[in-house]
């Protein structure tokens, strides 16, 4: 491998997440640190505060290929799109790379 080069690792037993993500399947979590995260959202109607929300933080190991999800938080909280003017999102998609987990026996 030549100075400069990414490997990447195309098998392995699990992946491992660079990035936040909101897990679609909890059951493909075999470790995961919690990380709330919120904010604030400023739009021509208001400054407001964004809800909370759990999400995996970076380093987490799924199973599986867990692609992650944007969640519309106008959803789960109606009144933030009439507030805001707008709906309002949040990144939850994930960036994973194949990793081996090793065996402790």
């Amino acid at each position: 491998m030549e100075e400069g080069e990414i490997q990447i690792r195309e098998k392995g037993d699990c992946y491992t997440t660079l990035s936040l993500t909101y897990p679609k399947n909890l059951d493909s979590i075999v470790y995961w640190k919690p990380v709330v995260r919120s904010g604030w959202i400023n739009a021509p109607k208001a400054t407001l505060r964004k809800p909370k929300v759990i999400m995996a933080s970076e380093g987490s190991i799924f199973k599986d290929a867990e692609e992650g999800e944007v969640i519309n938080l106008s959803i789960a909280y109606s009144d933030l799109s009439t507030k805001a003017g707008h709906n309002v999102y949040l990144n939850g998609k994930s960036f994973l790379v194949r990793m081996v987990v090793a065996d402790e026996t």
